[in-house]
């Protein structure tokens, strides 16, 4: 399967599982030769260490270990539409600087330190969100809102449950959200800026008064 071949080009040393992938990953061991630990997420297979015994282990002293800015901290898998997936490397210095200049956008894309509550509905292993979204809030002590996957029939109940005053979108959520029935949490939410890119343009007017920023500002499209 395509795990074992990723899992394997990257030669990572340590792979944590989450419980619905577990059986995959016993039965593709035997072709994983550079993993030499196995941690479970949320437990659910005794022959592995799970998480919360793992991370308790650790010592909290600061390992010391040399960190340069061309440093590796990320391999990124494509979805291997035109063949198998293909590694992206990542340096320290492009994770911060993707961070580092979004926050210093200014105007319409303001971050204030501890002010800004984003909502990304993208995973953590797509680069929007993790070189991107992460970093800025990092950098910027702010808040970043983590859904377990995109819903457009969630999308304003979640935004109002969690105080979202920022959200960051792909070209597809748009349609999708104007298509769904008008509900009472589209107002009064208090949404400053939408980012992300690829809206039809037939769409922007409407999905700004949609997100209701026509007196705040305006979707950042690119």
């Amino acid at each position: 399967p395509e795990v074992a071949f990723i899992v394997g080009d990257c030669k990572a040393p340590v792979l944590f599982v989450g419980p619905e992938f577990i059986t995959q990953v016993r039965n593709i061991k035997p072709q994983l030769p550079d993993v030499r630990t196995i941690i479970t997420t949320e437990g659910g297979a005794p022959e592995w260490q799970d998480f919360i015994s793992w991370r308790d282990a650790q010592s909290g002293d600061d390992p010391k270990v040399p960190i340069d800015r061309k440093d590796i901290p990320i391999q990124l898998y494509t979805s291997g539409t035109t063949g198998r997936a293909k590694g992206c490397i990542i340096t320290n210095y492009s994770v911060l600087e993707n961070g580092r200049a979004y926050a210093a956008h200014g105007g319409l894309l303001s971050v204030p330190e501890g002010e800004i509550r984003l909502l990304n509905p993208l995973p953590l292993y797509h680069t929007n969100c993790l070189c991107s979204a992460l970093t800025m809030v990092i950098l910027t002590c702010n808040c970043l809102i983590l859904p377990e996957r995109f819903s457009p029939t969630r999308w304003w109940p979640d935004v109002k449950a969690t105080r979202t005053n920022a959200v960051h979108y792909l070209g597809v959520v748009p349609p999708l959200l104007m298509n769904q029935p008008k509900t009472a949490e589209e107002t009064g939410h208090g949404i400053r800026f939408g980012f992300g890119a690829g809206v039809d343009p037939e769409l922007h007017a409407p999905f700004e008064q949609a997100l209701a920023m026509v007196k705040r500002g305006e979707i950042r499209d690119g």
